[in-house]
C-alpha cells in the first residue's frame, strides 16, 4: 500500500476541524502521513491536532506564525514523504473510499481529479461533477477545453479532491505563491497539468466541500484593478499551459472567451459589492479595457455566441462601460422593486 501525505493548512478552524482530521484518519486507504499546519490559530485548533496526533502516529502537526495559507501548503510539501499528495481544507470533509480511489486511479497517470458535494450549515448538498459525461481516463484535450468552459470553477480550481504524484511537484519545484488575492490554488494546478502525462476522473463524489453561507459575493470588496490584474496573470499561466501541450492555436478562441468572461465577472463583482459605482464605471472600465491582453482577445468575436460574441463587440468599440451601466440599472431597479414590496 503506498504511502500518500495528506496536507492540511489550519487556521481558526475549530468549529470543523475535528471533523476535518475524523474524515481523514478514517480513510480505508490506511498508509498515510497526515501533515497537520497550523498556522498560528488563535482558537483551540492547534490543541485540537495535538490530541489527535496523540492518538494517530500517522499525524506529524506542526505549530507556525501566521504567514498564510500558500506558506502553509508549501510548508506542507515540503515535510511530505508519501509517493501521493492530497491536499484538504481545514473545514471540509473527505468520503471514507476518496484516497483509495484515487490511488488506485492515478496507476497510469500522473493527476486524478474528482467530484463533490458542495455542503453548508443548512444541510443542503448540491453534486459537482462538471466531466460526468466523460470515461474515467481522457485525453489533455478533453480536460482542458472543459477547463475553459467555466470560469475558474473549483473543480479544476481548488487543489482538493485532487490526488498529485509527490515526484512531479518536488522535480519541477511547484509551489504555492502568496500575495495572491484570487486563484493562488489554480496557479498551483495550471503549473502542475504542464508536466502530466494522463488525468483521470472519479465521478462518484468523494469530497465535501463546505460553502460559507455568510460569505456572500455582496459582502467581499476586493480591489478591481488587482482583481484584473490577477485574472491577466491567470490568463497568462493558460497560454503557458496550452502552449507547453501544443494546442494554443487549438483553443486560442475559448481563451479569448475566457478573458471576455473575466471582464464581465469582475465587473459584476465591483457592481455589487458597491466599489464600482455610476461616477467611476467608465474611468474604471476603461483602465481594464487599455490592456493588451483583452484587445487582443476582443479581436476574435467573430468565433463567439451569445453574450460573449455581443461583449466582445462592446469591448472592441470601445464601449465595455454601458456593461456596467446596465448591471448597476439592474441592481438599481431590484432595489427598488424590493422597497415597494415591503412598503405593501
Amino acid at each position: 500500500m503506498e504511502l500518500v501525505s495528506v496536507i492540511v493548512p489550519i487556521y481558526n478552524a475549530e468549529i470543523h476541524l475535528n471533523d476535518c482530521i475524523e474524515s481523514i484518519v478514517n480513510q480505508t486507504h490506511e498508509n498515510l502521513e497526515i501533515i497537520l499546519v497550523d498556522d498560528g490559530s488563535c482558537d483551540q485548533s492547534g490543541a485540537i491536532c495535538d490530541a489527535f496526533a496523540e492518538k494517530d502516529n500517522r499525524i506529524i502537526v506542526h505549530h507556525l506564525k501566521n504567514g498564510g495559507v500558500a506558506r502553509a501548503r508549501n510548508y506542507g510539501i515540503e515535510c511530505a514523504r508519501g509517493k501521493f499528495i492530497v491536499f484538504s481544507d481545514s473545514d471540509d470533509r473527505m468520503e471514507r473510499d476518496f484516497i483509495e480511489r484515487a490511488v488506485v486511479d492515478i496507476q497510469g497517470v500522473d493527476y486524478v481529479s474528482c467530484a463533490f458535494n458542495t455542503t453548508n450549515d443548512n444541510g443542503e448538498k448540491h453534486v459537482i461533477d462538471y466531466m460526468d459525461h466523460f470515461e474515467v481516463e481522457v485525453t489533455y484535450n478533453e480536460y482542458l477545453e472543459c477547463m475553459l468552459d467555466y470560469q475558474a470553477g473549483a473543480y479544476w480550481g481548488a487543489n482538493w479532491g485532487k490526488l498529485y504524484r509527490s515526484k512531479l511537484i518536488q522535480e519541477h519545484e511547484i509551489r504555492f505563491e502568496s500575495g495572491v488575492a484570487f486563484a493562488e490554488d489554480f496557479r498551483f494546478n495550471l503549473e502542475y497539468l504542464k508536466y502530466v502525462n494522463g488525468i483521470a476522473l472519479i465521478h462518484v463524489p468523494v469530497y465535501n466541500y463546505r460553502v460559507d453561507t455568510d460569505d456572500s459575493l455582496s459582502k467581499k470588496k476586493r480591489d478591481i484593478e488587482q482583481y484584473w490584474r490577477e485574472y491577466l496573470e491567470l490568463y497568462h499561466r493558460y497560454i503557458e499551459l496550452y502552449s507547453a501541450h501544443g494546442i494554443l492555436e487549438q483553443f486560442q478562441n475559448k481563451l479569448s472567451e475566457f478573458l471576455v468572461g473575466a471582464y464581465v465577472s469582475i465587473i459584476k463583482e465591483g457592481v455589487y459589492n458597491g466599489s464600482l459605482k455610476w461616477a467611476n464605471a467608465t474611468s474604471m472600465c476603461k483602465k481594464i479595457t487599455a490592456s493588451p491582453e483583452i484587445e487582443h482577445a476582443v479581436s476574435f468575436y467573430r468565433s463567439m455566441e451569445g453574450r460573449a460574441n455581443w461583449y466582445a463587440r462592446l469591448i472592441s468599440h470601445h464601449k465595455g462601460q454601458l456593461i456596467a451601466f446596465m448591471l448597476l440599472f439592474a441592481k438599481k431597479f431590484r432595489s427598488l422593486t424590493i422597497n415597494k414590496c415591503w412598503e405593501k
